[in-house]
């Protein structure tokens, strides 16, 4: 489906097992083992593909994350992936549009450094638009084309808002983009950092595949029964998904949060409602009515932010 055409006789299609990675024997700065599959171990040319959006963990995608946690071994991607967690609380510096200080991003970018070393690498990343849809293309060496392309996608994927909201309803823009309640939190977390610390959200997401995949569910679950008993778990078994789930928690506690949807019984940190209208009232009655109000259709694709 990727490549079409563009296999040809001789080439070998190869699933990465980050359970059966190398290590290199070489370490990051921070302390994180390279380790990585052993075909791109081998390569002396690799040619990185993926697109370029903005990330609630490393700052941007694209780039270095088809390394990092692209090709590496799942020992690699726990350290580094930890750099989003801070004494069992969210690490603010682990965040949407964060590089520069962003201690995760720094470590893949370290990471990716010694996992090249020696090969010759080009990268070819796509930009998308609020569809999905290609928008930009970046090409060239890794760095300077990576860089490029997260420029482009601050331009593209950015929306500026005068002043802080006082609360918000936000939907990730309708099937397939509301697939799971994993996939939702990008409506959820896009936000947020355009509005007041207390304000409430609303996610509209209908769920049709309920909650999401891999460890999503049972995470959920047990961040919301103990989040800090299970962000120590993470310490020594990060999943993405995990952190999700706790991310989720730890976004919505002192803010209020509702959920729309139709599928039942589905867990989240605040209210559950079955209509935008339910939602709508529960929302004026908890902020009222002063202040900015802001309303995000497509929050899995941008990124808000106040122009102050």
């Amino acid at each position: 489906m990727v490549f079409g055409d563009a296999l040809m006789d001789g080439d070998a299609w190869i699933s990465h097992d980050c359970d059966a990675a190398v290590d290199t024997g070489l370490v990051t700065p921070t302390g994180t083992p390279v380790t990585l599959d052993p075909a791109f171990a081998e390569a002396d040319f690799v040619v990185l593909v993926g697109g370029i959006t903005y990330h609630d963990m490393a700052g941007y995608s694209g780039g270095r994350k088809m390394i990092m946690p692209g090709i590496s071994g799942r020992r690699s991607i726990v350290v580094n992936h930890n750099h989003c967690l801070v004494d069992g609380k969210l690490n603010p510096l682990t965040d949407t549009g964060l590089i520069e200080t962003n201690p995760m991003a720094i470590d893949q970018h370290a990471y990716a450094d010694l996992a090249v070393r020696g090969k010759k690498c080009f990268l070819l990343n796509t930009i998308a638009d609020k569809y999905g849809k290609p928008a930009a293309w970046v090409a060239g060496g890794l760095w300077p084309a990576w860089e490029t392309g997260c420029k482009a996608c601050h331009s593209i994927d950015s929306i500026y808002i005068p002043e802080k909201a006082k609360r918000c309803i936000t939907s990730c823009g309708g099937y397939p983009f509301d697939f799971d309640l994993y996939q939702g939190t990008k409506a959820l977390f896009s936000p947020l950092g355009a509005m007041e610390k207390d304000a409430p959200v609303v996610l509209v997401a209908d769920l049709e595949d309920s909650l999401g995949p891999g460890d999503f569910e049972q995470s959920l679950l047990r961040s919301l029964a103990d989040p800090a008993g299970f962000a120590a778990y993470l310490k020594e078994a990060f999943t993405i998904p995990g952190y999700i789930a706790l991310r989720l928690v730890l976004e919505m506690q002192g803010r209020p949060a509702a959920l729309v949807t139709s599928r039942e019984n589905v867990p989240f940190p605040g209210k559950v409602f079955r209509t935008v209208q339910e939602a709508d009232n529960w929302l004026l009655e908890t902020s009222g009515t002063d202040g900015l109000s802001m309303l995000v259709p497509s929050g899995n694709a941008i990124h808000v932010l106040v122009e102050k």
